[in-house]
């Protein structure tokens, strides 16, 4: 046991971009899994072999991707996460602003 402790404190900056970070991955992949199972179902009812799947797919992705990018959009200039509660309203931005 030595006499100084690590430091191993991490800025908030660097916090809030990991939890951001976390929450991504699975998002994405479990937005493309849902579209995969979707298209899936959609094609045995139809009997369409792989138009719904791939559809669903591709609309999983995006609508991941979208999602992905909404959550980073959250992060505003100076690192700090925004209240989700606030939603985007344009004159509250305008106000912060001045």
């Amino acid at each position: 046991m030595s006499g100084e402790p690590k430091n191993n404190k991490k800025s908030m900056k660097e916090i809030r971009s990991e939890i951001l970070n976390s929450k991504d991955a699975p998002m994405l992949s479990s937005m493309v899994i849902s579209g995969f199972i979707v298209g899936y179902i959609l094609d045995l009812i139809f009997g369409t072999n792989p138009v719904f799947l791939l559809g669903c797919a591709v609309l999983g992705f995006v609508g991941g991707m979208m999602n992905s990018y909404g959550m980073l959009g959250k992060e505003n200039k100076n690192g700090s996460l925004s209240d989700s509660s606030e939603g985007n309203d344009p004159e509250k931005d305008k106000d912060a602003r001045q």
